[in-house]
């Protein structure tokens, strides 16, 4: 991230530009920084309905994170923020925002990417995990060329 989130000051962003932040949810400061203080009733009941506290923790700290960068592009409180479906199903800003920012939000383990831009942006972020029995998935998905190629392949590249 360009700042702590605690010291975010108004951001601004131009035209054909992208922001993308990148949060460490297991990092994050605890409350009084990040508290669901900023959350929405909706996004509260949605964070309560994890099984898992940590998956619960993980979800309230990136909604809060988003909120607090927007918030920054807005000029407004995080928790003054509204969010709507889109036309086409996306979740966006509601009400008044000048400038149509555009964003996205994405998940996985303790990494939240947040992208922000005027026009309409998509952002993905996936933990690479390693997959034991992969081996034996390959040798009896694929023939034994295409298999033994895959397993021999330096590690880096066997994703």
């Amino acid at each position: 991230m360009a700042a702590p989130l605690r010291e975010l000051q108004s951001e601004s962003i131009g035209v054909g530009e992208i922001h993308v932040w990148l949060a460490d949810l297991a990092g994050l400061p605890g409350p009084g920084v990040l508290d669901r203080n900023v959350l929405d009733p909706a996004e509260l009941d949605r964070a309560a309905r994890y099984t898992r506290p940590r998956d619960s923790a993980r979800f309230a700290a990136s909604r809060a994170c988003l909120r607090v960068i927007l918030g920054s592009y807005l000029d407004k409180d995080p928790a003054d923020l509204r969010f709507a479906a889109s036309p086409s199903g996306r979740p966006a800003l509601a009400g008044d925002n000048p400038g149509k920012r555009e964003f996205s939000l994405s998940r996985s383990g303790d990494l939240a990417l947040i992208a922000v831009s005027l026009t309409p942006v998509g952002a993905d972020i996936e933990i690479v995990r390693p997959r034991a029995g992969l081996a034996d998935v390959i040798a009896s998905r694929f023939s034994a060329g295409s298999g033994v190629s895959t397993c021999t392949a330096p590690k880096a590249s066997r994703q």
